[in-house]
């Protein structure tokens, strides 16, 4: 049984560091501060704007601890997030890496002047994009081009921190990727003398030289355009204890792990107000990281005022629906969805309807509601992809220019805020026969009945698979028990970008007495939550 008890928090909190199971460093969950073991940048592109000048995206990650770490990074295609390059790195105490993501001819390319060692080694000319993964190993109904590989979302986890051995001395291979003055053919910096040493062979020999990821990490990037003027930079949405195994998670690079769904133990913590929901023992791993990103509804502004020539996109991602979808035999196209997600993925995407509601900075608000452009598959307002773009304006022009974008006309109004919503729904599940087998939930996550709980004097005693609710509205209340928690709404995460542009400005400060007056800004995104215990 799902369990849950309404405390105040401090005897809440007491009684978890009793029992010894369940806490906030025995449960993924969402670091408000950006510090965690698992980062998720939402958006990267290189596409061109409507203007036909090319953005970039620069990705920085950032050890802000006193032992070196193995990271796993991997870009993912916005379609479906077929990955489309992935390398392990290699940081050392206080360590910053950086990259940039630059466009090709027909795609992308990671280029970096950064010395942290990586494997495989990322060459001077940069490492292009490649699309094997939807073309060959898994190959879906979209585009088969490279230049899908344009934009997407970035995961970087964290496999390992090394271990240090008697009076805090760090071991060979630590040693190894530690910076310090080297010299190479004369010539001496500061760069870490041997990274050839973690190479996955030597790193497979030493896996005793690796522990269990302690987590702060942190990392932002930026998407600029230099010739247009603008430039937008956003936080890595931070997950922290995705890993309190107790062990590592190295894997040799060039595998597809570890991923989202590898989280140990598969315990979720997830705050909404004053509430703390902890979930155990989750059936599917990914479930416990979709249900600290599960929002039912996204909120934020846009602007379009013909003064500024302002504009406004929102970014809107799903990082976890990639791992919502049925094993697929190498080679299949056939992409079936199992659960929480609506549709399969056909060409057009994998649609997950939503309503809309929009109004002007003066609370008007329209009598039919604007529809996204191009009508998505099902003629109803949808995302469909994985990483999407939504840009407000009837026939307006579009700062990101995505191909993974809608439009949303907001009825003319040029100022205001909008909330996109997802409703719960459920369909039958049926056999190749026809026979309904089950019910699948669409935009719902619903706790597994798999325990039981036992209350005393204030100190939640857990014997089995549980979820503990704790209202620090309340004050201390006898146990309550319920069957089931349900998530509502779709794990998502996202920003919005508006773009201001006055022209020629006279300034007589500087030379040739003019500048562009072209200006950008990022806005975070504000989530709400529907999370309801019930017998």
């Amino acid at each position: 049984m799902n369990t849950f008890k309404k405390k105040a928090l401090f005897a809440a909190l007491a009684g978890l560091g009793a029992m010894g199971m369940v806490g906030s460093a025995q449960a993924v969950s969402l670091n408000p501060d950006g510090l965690g073991q698992v980062l998720i940048y939402p958006y990267y592109t290189v596409r061109d704007s409507a203007n036909g000048e090319a953005f970039n995206s620069l990705i920085s990650i950032v050890n802000s601890t006193t032992v070196g770490k193995a990271v796993k990074v991997r870009f993912l295609e916005g379609k479906f997030s077929q990955e489309v390059l992935d390398f392990n790195l290699y940081l050392s105490e206080w360590d910053v890496w950086t990259g940039a993501v630059v466009p090709t001819a027909d795609g992308a390319r990671l280029f970096t002047r950064d010395t942290s060692c990586t494997n495989p080694a990322i060459p001077a000319a940069g490492v292009d994009f490649r699309h094997y993964q939807y073309t060959q190993r898994n190959p879906d109904l979209e585009d088969q081009t490279l230049d899908r590989t344009r934009e997407g979302y970035v995961e970087v986890i964290e496999m390992a921190d090394f271990v240090r051995l008697a009076g805090n001395a760090k071991t060979t291979t630590e040693i190894a990727i530690t910076h310090a003055n080297v010299t190479v053919d004369g010539v001496t910096s500061w760069r870490p003398p041997n990274c050839g040493a973690i190479n996955n062979t030597n790193m497979g020999n030493n896996l005793a030289h690796l522990t269990q990821g302690s987590g702060g990490l942190f990392g932002s990037m930026t998407l600029i355009n230099p010739n247009e003027a603008q430039g937008f930079a956003y936080e890595a949405v931070a997950l922290d204890a995705w890993n309190a195994s107790g062990s590592h998670k190295w894997y040799v690079s060039g595998s597809i792990n570890p991923h989202l769904g590898e989280v140990a133990p598969k315990n979720s913590m997830v705050i909404n107000g004053p509430e703390v929901f902890i979930t155990e023992d989750w059936t599917r791993g990914i479930d416990a990281v979709s249900a600290v990103l599960m929002n039912e509804a996204v909120y934020n502004e846009f602007m379009m005022e013909d003064e500024v020539a302002g504009k406004t996109d929102w970014v809107v991602t799903f990082p976890t629906k990639q791992h919502y979808y049925e094993n697929r035999p190498s080679g299949s196209r056939n992409q079936v969805v199992t659960a929480l997600f609506e549709n399969n993925f056909v060409a057009g995407g994998a649609c997950d309807t939503l309503n809309i509601f929009y109004t002007d900075r003066e609370e008007r608000i329209p009598q039919s509601f604007d529809d996204f452009s191009p009508t998505p598959i099902g003629g109803r307002n949808a995302l469909c992809w994985e990483a999407n773009v939504i840009t407000f304006g009837a026939g307006a022009t579009p700062i990101l220019n995505s191909k993974n974008a809608v439009n949303l006309g907001v009825s003319g109004y040029k100022t205001g805020w909008a909330q996109l919503k997802f409703n719960p729904d459920s369909v039958e599940v049926t056999n190749t026969a026809g026979a309904v087998i089950g019910t699948r939930y669409i935009h719902q996550l619903i706790g597994d009945a798999t325990g039981t709980m036992h209350g005393v004097a204030g100190a939640p005693i857990f014997t089995s698979d549980e979820t503990l609710y704790i209202d620090l509205s309340n004050n201390p209340v006898a146990p309550v028990s319920y069957d089931t928690v349900t998530f509502t709404g779709l794990p998502m995460v996202g920003f919005a970008v508006q773009q201001f542009n006055n022209g020629e400005v006279v300034n007589a400060g500087i030379p040739g007495g003019k500048v562009w007056a072209s200006y950008a800004t990022r806005i975070n995104h504000r989530f709400s939550k529907n999370i309801v215990p019930s017998n």
